[in-house]
Parts: structure tokens; sequence; C-alpha cells
């Protein structure tokens, strides 16, 4: 190749195959050896797959052949990759020959160019920038760290973590595209999905959200301290991760104090609610609460102004009941009885009044009346209603759905 003549062209290029079938590509930049090239299909390994690579011309023009057709799709990237070595030794009292002298320039040439366009791709300060020291901190002063710089634009990994006040975006009804400052979104932040009713977290890798979970032998550890389980819950903006097991499952059943159901809720008032919308509430009770329309819909349980009470479940407290059956209001059973009650014999009082009798029957003596008996507890302080119940406050009762 002594009338090579090397030209400025990036020795890298990539390669999409548009064509199915296709296998010959001609590379735009000389090559003094088969084997100075490599070769990868989109991000698989250097030379991983079958070709030859055939010099056209003494002008160092090369064509790629592969023995099977890359896919359609494929990107396809080919780089000369020439070992900077020297192959050629002139002696002092030898010939000096045009012909070897310009083969070593071509290779220092070409592995010059080589070193160019790896440089190219480097990061490295502007050209116009000021005379800064980038070098690297140690393995041990930057593994497991963010790179990042100082005041002075040197780099630097002392750079903590963002804070989890910077890491939590707050409550959001879709996905956030930017942070609170208007930062780019990293891996790892955070946002209360409302839509959801759960907590999302910045994915690495693809830019999606995943919903945040702990398998369930996992535990939250407290800062700085190995395998000791954190202790109480985590406040992210009013937004609260309870130190607990999982989230609630669907069909609890809790006591709200406002008229209208918390996220994720709805009310036990015996209304028909559709069952794919409902679903993992459905699969819980199903229609042991009423079967809605037989079809679509199921009930949900109507608490509105009873007391629960735990099932008894075999205890035998309250025995003989069925599980989500209604009881109603009782007295325990008492009896009683009056001896002696005539003017100037027992006492009468309490919750008993006494009117004289228009009879004049004492006992044995046909003298002075005896009393009518009546029973009323509002006398004796008692308050009285149609109803019998202890003091209680109205809250809502709500189901998870």
């Amino acid at each position: 190749m002594t009338t090579l003549t090397v030209n400025d062209v990036r020795p890298r290029v990539r390669f999409l195959q548009t064509v199915g079938g296709t296998t010959d590509f001609d590379l735009p930049f000389q090559i003094l050896a088969g084997a100075d090239v490599k070769v990868a299909i989109d991000d698989g390994p250097e030379n991983a797959v079958a070709f030859t690579l055939q010099i056209l011309d003494e002008a160092g023009s090369a064509r790629l052949h592969f023995a099977e057709a890359p896919p359609l799709g494929a990107v396809i990237t080919v780089w000369r990759d020439m070992p900077v070595q020297r192959t050629a030794s002139f002696r002092d009292d030898g010939s000096f020959r045009a012909a070897a002298l310009n083969l070593q320039l071509n290779a220092l040439t070409l592995s010059v160019q080589q070193v160019e366009a790896l440089a190219g791709d480097a990061v490295r300060r502007a050209v116009s920038d000021e005379d800064i020291d980038l070098t690297l901190p140690r393995v041990d002063r930057r593994a497991g760290r963010y790179l990042s710089f100082d005041d002075a634009g040197r780099p630097v990994t002392e750079v903590p973590v963002a804070p989890i006040e910077r890491r939590y975006l707050g409550a959001h009804a879709s996905a956030p595209t930017v942070r609170n400052d208007g930062m780019p979104l990293q891996p790892g932040d955070l946002y209360f999905d409302m839509a959801a009713d759960r907590m999302k977290v910045r994915v690495a890798g693809g830019g999606a959200w995943g919903a945040v979970a702990l398998e369930p032998a996992s535990f939250l550890s407290r800062e700085g301290t190995s395998g000791v389980p954190m202790e109480g819950d985590i406040d992210l903006g009013g937004h609260r991760v309870v130190n607990g097991v999982g989230p609630v499952p669907a069909g609890t059943v809790i006591l709200h104090a406002s008229s209208v159901p918390p996220a994720g809720y709805i009310k036990c008032n015996g209304a028909a609610v559709g069952r794919a919308a409902y679903a993992d509430l459905f699969a819980v009770i199903n229609t042991f609460w009423g079967p809605g329309d037989g079809s679509s819909t199921f009930n949900v349980p109507d608490l509105r102004g009873d007391f629960p009470r735990f099932w008894d479940d075999g205890r035998g407290v309250d025995a003989g009941r069925g599980f989500g059956t209604l009881q109603l209001d009782a007295l325990q059973n008492f009896s009683g009885a009056m001896r002696s009650v005539w003017t100037g014999g027992g006492a009468i009082d309490g919750a008993f009044t006494g009117y004289p009798s228009t009879t004049n029957n004492k006992p044995g003596t046909g003298g002075s009346y005896t009393f009518d008996i009546y029973f009323s507890p509002g006398p004796g302080g008692a308050r009285v209603a149609t109803e019998t119940r202890p003091r209680n406050v109205a809250l809502m009762a709500c189901i998870k759905y």
C-alpha cells in the first residue's frame, strides 16, 4: 500500500439494518489488516458474530461481510482498533526503502487518528475553559458515590445523596415530570399517587415509576445501623410511611371522623357497587352482604345506626350467633317482689311510685287503704328513650376497597 493516502475520517461507523437480508457493508474509513476491525450488534459484545473483511484496493477501502445477515432493525457498530506498535526498524547502514517508510507512516497516522477519535468520545473541558485539575478522586473515595463538582469545577464525590425532602415530590394525581425545584427527575425519587392510593418510586434505566413495596420479610433499617429495624413511622411531607405489615387489606372496616370517606374507602351504607370497579373488595366479601343486581353489582355492609359486636366464633359468650347477623336491642331479664305496702307500712321510693287506692283492704283490719304501685325510671334519674343504648358518638363506618 505504498500509494495509500490517509483521509480525515472518523474510524467508527454505525449501520442500521433497514433492509432484511443485507450481509455486506462498505466501511468509510481505511484499514491495513482485517484483524484491525471490531464489530458489535446492538449492545452485544464485540466480535460475537461471524464476519470477514475484504480489502478492496491499495487505498485501504474495505467491505464487511456477515456470514448471517443481522436482524432487521439491528444497529451494527464497526470501529478500527489497530494496535499501537512499531513493526519495522531501519539500520543506520542498511537500505532505506520508501515502501517500508510509507507503511510505517501510514500505520502511525491511522493510530493517531484512532487515538483522536477515542479522545473525542471522552468527557473533557471546553477549549476556552480554565486550566482546572480534573483528576478523579481515589477509588476508595469514589466507590459507590455520586460524581459531582465543587464550586471551582473540580470533580468531587463527597456530595451526599439528595435528602428525602428533595427526593419526595409530594402527592400528585399524575406522575411528576420534574422535581419540585425544577431539576430533572432522578432514580429513587418518590411521590404519592393519589389515583392509585400508593407511593411510587422512580426506576432507573427506563424512566418509569414503580410501586413502593417491601417483601414480607423485609424491613426498613435505622439510618447508619445495619440489621436493626426502624422504630416508629416516617413522615414524608404529611404522608406517613407506617412501620407496619403491608397495605390495608380490602374488606377492612374503619371508623372515620368525617362525613366523607377517605381515599380508598367507601361508606358502609348497604349500597350496591360495581363488581369490576371494586374487584378487590368483591373478591373478599363476595355477595355475603347482598347480591346487588345479581350480575354486575354487590352490596357492601350497612352499618348505619348500629353498634358493632365482635363475632363470638365459638367462645360461648354470645352463643348461637352467625357471622354478620343483626341482633336487636334488649334488656337483661330481672324480677322482684313488693310486700306489706299500705299506709304506714313499707316505704316506696326510687323508680317506684305509690298512689292511694280507693279500696280499704288493709290485710286483716279492714282499716286504712293500700297503695297502687307504678314503675317509671324517669323519677329515679334515668334517661328514657325508645331504645336501650350506652353513651355514644356517631362516626362514619367505611370499608377498604
